[in-house]
């Protein structure tokens, strides 16, 4: 698909994470590289291959790789991950199997009434 736009070709990169001005900076368009991400809004031409874009928030695949990667040592600092191997929603219990290079080591998690599972979104 092709993303034109009408006239100023500038993006915004965009930073979830910042805070303040830097959070959505105007950027030429010749910073958007190979491997980032993009959210485009505008209109879709009739032959469906094309938009005449109104915004282009542009996400640096850097910035992307360093947020996964604080997110992943979140995890492994308050938490651990592991297969689940089993699930007793009777008893509100779900078995993990955790990465081991010997022997096999099962935790059980218990869930309480105020607990709340969610699912993660995957980006594609």
């Amino acid at each position: 698909m092709t993303v034109q736009g009408p006239g100023r070709h500038e993006a915004r990169s965009n930073c979830a994470w910042a805070k303040g001005p830097e959070r959505r900076d105007a950027h030429p368009l010749a910073d958007v590289q190979p491997g980032d991400r993009v959210l485009v809004r505008g209109k879709l031409a009739d032959d469906g291959k094309s938009v005449v874009a109104a915004s282009v928030i542009a996400m640096k695949k850097a910035d992307i790789a360093e947020k996964q990667s604080r997110e992943r040592e979140e995890w492994q600092r308050h938490g651990f991950g592991g297969l689940v191997n089993g699930v007793d929603a009777a008893g509100s219990t779900i078995s993990v199997a955790l990465p081991s290079q010997s022997e096999k080591e099962s935790v059980a998690i218990h869930l309480s009434k105020e607990t709340i599972l969610r699912r993660m979104l995957r980006i594609p």
